[in-house]
């Protein structure tokens, strides 16, 4: 039975740098990288849409589907934890329900969400990687250029009985 790329990828990866013929072979075996497959795979499955509480705890925002896309909306302001207090931002803060803040979110073949997220405190868009940790729990990493010079944030679902009564505009 022929592995799937990620599956090929990652048994490259376990079992280390060898000859094609050895890592096929153990791709092909059972143990702990099986395990690891089935957990990459089980995280690829998982739905992000939903509602989420960022990170720094200012922002309930719903992930939806739009068109064959994902985009978030802020459905509630909960607090300004580090947001500037001029009267720009105040603005902003204000009028911050019902702003799309992501935007063009499409999968890739490894269950990453790729798109562009909105920071509200700087005004500036920046490209974005989402990655599920688990059912409950999202790897956000906005960033310019580079992907790896960007800043991770866990942002953690909210359960659905608790979640804001935010229908969109």
């Amino acid at each position: 039975m022929m592995k799937k790329p990620i599956q090929f990828l990652f048994a490259a990866l376990v079992g280390g740098i060898g000859s094609l013929t050895g890592v096929a072979a153990h791709a092909q075996q059972p143990g702990l990288s099986d395990y690891y497959l089935a957990t990459i795979e089980a995280k690829a499955q998982v739905n992000p849409q939903g509602h989420w509480i960022t990170q720094s705890g200012n922002l309930e925002v719903e992930i939806s589907a739009c068109g064959k896309e994902l985009c978030g909306t802020v459905a509630r302001v909960l607090a300004n934890n580090a947001m500037s207090a001029d009267t720009a931002t105040q603005n902003k803060v204000a009028d911050a329900k019902g702003m799309k803040i992501m935007t063009g979110f499409a999968k890739s073949d490894i269950g990453e969400w790729t798109g562009k997220i909105f920071n509200r405190q700087n005004g500036q868009t920046y490209d974005c990687v989402v990655r599920a940790m688990d059912d409950d729990h999202l790897e956000v990493r906005p960033y310019q250029g580079d992907v790896n010079q960007g800043q991770t944030q866990i942002w953690t679902r909210l359960p659905a009985a608790t979640a804001s009564a935010y229908t969109g505009l």
